[in-house]
Formats: structure tokens, C-alpha cells, sequence
């Protein structure tokens, strides 16, 4: 078994060894990283939360139809950033989670066709966090995981055809 590996490292390292890696994209044109992450494609196109140096992490896309990237949402407007997470395609659109400065973390989308960024649901009212996460579509609706004054991390569910965000059950009551 030994001897297999190595003659597969063996085959495969000069190959890899001629292989380059180019710099694609610099979307901060400062002496910084831009930090992508929470790279998802989505309506063609690639959606990726990173910083150009100005603004903090906000919601990047690429396009290759252009072959570039522009800011999408400044959400949180200067260097602060929205830090937006968890993109999940639901209904023809990218929800995800972000934070605006004012209402805290709380759930988003991007909607395509009006391409913009917008706020969906306030779920824990005022300046504290719901942090919605973990995203998943099921059955029609998307679920997640977020906090609401008095109910703690609770499954809750958004529902397109209502356009409502709702707790889908109270796991352990108070």
C-alpha cells in the first residue's frame, strides 16, 4: 500500500509542479487583503463577502458576462462592514445574514431581478442581534436558527408566498 502512494505522489508532484497560481481579482487596492469568503454561486454569477480596503466586509459580486466585480450592498456603510453570512438561494433569491449598525445581525436577501440588497425581517426588534444561521430550504420555506428576546436560539422559517419570518416551534420553551 506504501508503494502505491508513493508512486502516485511520485506521478502527480511534477505535473503539480508546473502548475501556477495567478492573482484573478484584486478588489482591495490597498497594501491589505481583501479576505474573500463565503464564496456562492448564484444567478449566474459569483457572490463572495469581502473588503476593498474602504468599506468593510460587504457583499461582492462577480460577473463574468463583465468579467468583473463591483460592490452589490454597503449594507454597514464605511469601514465597519455588514459581515454578511450563511448564503442560502430560497425562492429565486440569496438570503443571508448581515448587519446593518442600527438593528444588529439580522436576515437579508439579494433580490435579482430589482438587484438590490434589502432587509427581510427584524426578528429580535431594536438594536440587538437575532443572528439568524445554519440556512436551509425545506419543504418551501427557508429555516434557521435565531434569537428573539424571551425565546432564546429557536428554529424559526421564512415563508416567500406570505413573505413572513416566523418562530417554526419553540424547542424549549422561555
Amino acid at each position: 500500500m506504501k508503494y502505491r502512494y508513493f508512486w502516485i505522489i511520485l506521478l502527480v508532484l511534477p505535473a503539480l509542479s508546473h502548475s501556477q497560481l495567478a492573482l484573478e481579482f484584486d478588489i482591495n487596492q490597498q497594501p491589505a487583503s481583501s479576505n474573500p469568503f463565503a464564496l456562492t454561486a448564484f444567478d449566474g454569477r459569483l457572490f463572495v463577502c469581502a473588503s476593498d480596503g474602504l468599506v468593510g466586509n460587504e457583499l461582492w459580486i462577480y460577473d463574468p458576462a463583465t468579467d468583473e466585480f463591483e460592490l452589490q450592498a454597503n449594507i454597514r456603510p464605511y469601514e465597519l462592514g455588514s459581515d454578511p453570512q450563511g448564503f442560502t438561494e430560497y425562492d429565486g433569491k440569496l438570503f443571508f445574514s448581515a448587519n446593518d449598525g442600527s438593528l444588529g445581525r439580522e436576515l437579508w436577501t439579494y433580490d435579482p431581478v430589482l438587484d438590490t440588497a434589502y432587509l427581510v425581517a427584524d426578528i429580535r426588534a431594536g438594536s440587538s442581534s437575532s443572528s439568524p444561521n445554519w440556512f436551509t430550504v425545506y419543504n418551501g420555506k427557508l429555516f434557521f436558527s435565531a434569537e428573539r428576546s424571551g425565546d432564546g436560539v429557536e428554529l424559526w422559517q421564512y415563508d416567500a408566498a406570505t413573505d413572513e419570518a416566523s418562530m417554526a416551534v419553540d424547542i424549549v420553551p422561555g
